[in-house]
């Protein structure tokens, strides 16, 4: 049996670079973008945003708004929505 050829490491890679939270991407607010190096040879793999304290702190107030409404959601109305996610991790890990 052949072996498949694994994707590279830039096809493997989300597309985005930004900060994900309160459900959609958002550039750092410093602008600020860091590289990230492979493991494996220390080579420059992408740049990717830096967080700072203010994004830090706009995820975090976006988080307890989110809870609000999580916290009144029944449970098995919220294990519904785990398993959907879970399902769509399996997906996407193939």
């Amino acid at each position: 049996m052949m072996a498949s050829k694994l994707p590279s490491i830039q096809e493997s890679l989300p597309s985005h670079r930004d900060l994900y939270y309160n459900g959609g991407w958002h550039a750092p607010a410093s602008q600020e973008y860091r590289e990230t190096l492979s493991p494996g040879d220390g080579k420059i793999i992408d740049r990717v945003a830096q967080a700072s304290m203010e994004d830090v702190d706009d995820a975090v107030q976006a988080a307890r708004q989110a809870f609000l409404g999580w916290r009144s959601t029944p449970g098995p109305q919220r294990a519904a929505c785990l398993r959907r996610a879970a399902e769509a991790m399996r997906q996407h890990a193939k």
